[in-house]
């Protein structure tokens, strides 16, 4: 069975072609960069490679193409063009390239797409796209006349269609062969609303807006979603999050990042607190000059070196000498880090609306799983479900976990935070794992917490203080100086709820 690679950064299409030839292809992967297509191909090699102009990168489209064609010369490539015209200089150099399975124009089909996957042109049927040469045999040159125009026959026929916007039936109507039909295929032209880009302040009907524009992405994302997170099943996107401020959920999430680490997978964890974060001083790790908002910058900008360079690899810092090196080295040298830099954490008060696209958290996550093809992103989110990132971080990772204590407070918040969601619509019953902090035996038994909760099972982590505050000192965290066999039980319980999900 061939294997196809997807390079088009368009989720109707992706998933369309995926129902479409899933029992005659293997689907193998999807980039979202430019400059990602080439290492996802040595990777995944696979035999067909659908690529769109429109892909996102710096990288220029023409030059990939070349090195594409160079390098895997037995792949093929099917290129999906913008709005051109016979002759147009990319159509011409598509077919000098020996790529032949071209599709162009305002409006496409999918239907087209996996057409030509199933039967690819020859060239007879892509010459019309070069410039015809002629040789002026005067002057010993050759020139180039435009190419003959490519006239279709208007047939006329009649097709029941959906309309674009409302997806209700219409009826029949008639229309030319050559007009691309806006029926039960995709156009790819369409358009998906963002994420709001900063925090807002509560105002009349802001949070019942704010979750219909969340379960209104999710629903048009939710089948891209599910290919995203399931392309590679090794690799997760993995979210913690507290009930409310002060649970321990850094924490827990950090000593995860830890354990995982000690498997021998390729984990990178973000600490999403811009206000008092904790994993950076502890560690002394945060004293950068790029982190999250300079990566997120730069993914708006398509500099995507900025990623790279926000990242705090623990592998480096094993060999830079420091008072700390000795502690580093403790440290698994494939857990790498991110935090905010320090400029945008020490802003001032007129700074502090620097603009950073928060909704652009998202294309993070996934730069980092498939472009840097890390195994585990763990996001440690803040608690507030209105803000961009942790909205992101619900609807796009395998697995959440919500860390209360038997506080009451904070289980009440949990608890109406995820009513919120559910009331939106947006579920998260199937991939949620409530893990309750700091448990000791108390009045508020482990019993009466789960009938609150309504759940039969939530993971316990015990009351560390006095290892938390031992460990904190020495610099390094609990799972690398404790040896109280509940709490590494603990992260036992949780590494298993990932491996069983």
């Amino acid at each position: 069975m061939e294997k196809i690679l997807l390079a088009v950064d368009f989720r109707q299409l992706e998933d369309y072609l995926e129902k479409e030839l899933k029992k005659e292809y293997l689907f193998v992967g999807a980039t979202v960069y430019r400059e990602g297509v080439i290492r996802s191909i040595a990777q995944k090699k696979p035999d067909i490679l659908v690529i769109r102009e429109t892909l996102k990168g710096k990288e220029n489209i023409l030059s990939l193409l070349y090195e594409i064609r160079s390098t895997f010369p037995r792949l093929r490539v099917i290129f999906i063009a913008g709005k051109r015209e016979p002759g147009d200089a990319l159509l011409a150099s598509l077919v000098n390239y020996g790529i032949y399975d071209v599709v162009y124009g305002e409006k496409i089909q999918a239907k087209n797409v996996a057409t030509l996957v199933r039967r690819p042109n020859e060239y007879r049927d892509v010459k019309e796209l070069q410039p015809v040469p002629v040789l002026d045999e005067g002057k010993n040159q050759i020139i180039f006349q435009s190419p003959k125009p490519i006239i279709k026959e208007k047939e006329v026929i009649r097709e029941v269609y959906i309309d674009k916007e409302d997806n209700v039936p219409l009826g029949e109507r008639q229309v030319e062969s050559s007009e691309p039909l806006e029926g039960n295929n995709f156009i790819l032209d369409a358009d998906i609303e963002p994420v709001p880009t900063t925090h807002q302040e509560d105002k009349p009907n802001f949070k019942a807006n704010f979750f219909e524009k969340i379960i209104n992405k999710q629903e048009k994302e939710q089948a891209s979603i599910s290919r995203v997170i399931n392309t590679n099943t090794k690799q997760k996107i993995i979210t913690f999050m507290g009930g409310k401020q002060g649970v321990g959920n850094t924490t827990v999430a950090l000593n995860t990042a830890v354990e995982l680490a000690k498997t021998g997978a390729n984990v990178i964890y973000l600490e999403f607190d811009d206000k008092t974060p904790a994993v950076n001083y502890w560690y002394e790790l945060g004293f950068i000059e790029d982190g999250i908002d300079s990566a997120l910058k730069g993914l708006a900008d398509e500099d995507y070196d900025k990623v790279g360079e926000a990242i705090i690899r623990m592998s480096e810092m094993r060999k830079k000498e420091s008072v700390m090196q000795g502690n580093y080295k403790k440290f698994p040298s494939s857990l790498d880090f991110m935090f905010y830099s320090q400029s945008y954490l020490s802003r001032t008060k007129e700074e502090l609306d620097t603009e950073v696209n928060f909704s652009l958290s998202k294309e993070l996550f996934l730069y980092l799983m498939f472009q840097m093809h890390y195994d585990v992103v763990i996001l440690d989110v803040p608690p507030d479900i209105y803000h961009p990132i942790t909205a992101n971080a619900l609807i796009y990772s395998h697995h959440v976990f919500l860390t209360l204590t038997q506080d009451v407070a904070s289980i009440g918040y949990a608890l109406y935070k995820m009513n919120e969601l559910n009331k939106s619509g947006l579920h998260m019953d199937s991939k949620l794992t409530y893990l309750l902090n700091k448990y000791e035996q108390s009045q508020l038994s482990l019993k009466e917490v789960k009938s609150w909760i309504e759940i039969k099972e939530l993971i316990t982590v015990p009351l560390m203080n006095k290892e938390c505050i031992n460990a904190n000192f020495v610099g390094l965290p609990v799972a690398l100086n404790s040896k109280k066999s509940d709490m590494k039980a603990s992260l036992k319980r949780i590494l298993t709820t990932l491996q069983n999900n």
